[in-house]
């Protein structure tokens, strides 16, 4: 009994399928620090600056006071009000206020390499059921729309590590983008975020559609 007990034992931990292994293999490290799926980059507080929460008519209701040397996630980037924002989650954001920075904030990328590499999809395969589909395009979770080219050349646009918008490119008609956030700004710079830091601003030049609430809540499920 004793020997097989052994054997059994010897098994468990050699086996391939161990989970604790897996899982550590799993995680993509940047300078010491887990890179998460969907970050695209991390601010550093260099000398002190301000925690935001940006409220539904995009006003920047202060949170509290970010110390030198505190170090964020950051997963998207976007402008209010002519000002650069880092999104950390959970609707907080650090401002690249104008005049002030870059000296406040540091804002760093990982390599493609990484990105892609937190980003893959997952080894398990998955169903066709758990996929949602949306006139022949897969609705991502977190989707909310998509933008069609129309007419004209309209903006891909981007915030750099300075904090200014850079222009990535111009569509052509036709280009198709998935949309995950939309900012609604008093000056008239509501713009469409599709993801990685990208955004369109609102114009005739492009197209906005949404899918049904049934198909968001299939995407969105737990």
């Amino acid at each position: 009994m004793k020997k097989i007990l052994m054997v059994l034992v010897s098994i468990c931990l050699i086996s391939p399928f161990n989970t604790t292994a897996e899982a550590s293999t799993s995680k993509v490290w940047w300078d010491g620090a887990e890179l998460k799926p969907g970050q695209i980059g991390r601010v550093t507080i260099t000398k002190g600056a301000m925690l935001f929460k940006l409220e539904k008519n995009s006003y920047l209701s202060p949170v509290r006071y970010l110390n030198p040397g505190e170090v964020f996630r950051v997963y998207t980037t976007k402008v209010n009000r002519d000002i650069p924002l880092y999104g950390l989650g959970g609707n907080l954001y650090v401002a690249q206020e104008p005049g002030t920075t870059p000296g406040y904030l540091k804002y760093e990328t990982p390599s493609k390499v990484k990105l892609a590499l937190v980003n893959k999809p997952s080894s398990i395969s998955e169903t066709p059921s758990s996929i949602v589909m949306w006139d022949n395009a897969e609705l991502k979770p977190g989707q909310i729309g998509r933008i069609t080219a129309t007419d004209g050349n309209p903006p891909l646009l981007k915030i750099n590590e300075e904090g200014k918008e850079i222009l990535v490119r111009y569509l052509n008609p036709g280009e198709v983008y998935r949309v995950y956030t939309y900012t609604s700004g008093h000056y008239g710079d509501n713009h469409y975020g599709v993801g990685g830091g990208l955004y369109i601003y609102k114009n005739e030049r492009i197209k906005y559609e949404t899918p049904s609430k049934e198909k968001l809540a299939l995407a969105n499920k737990k």
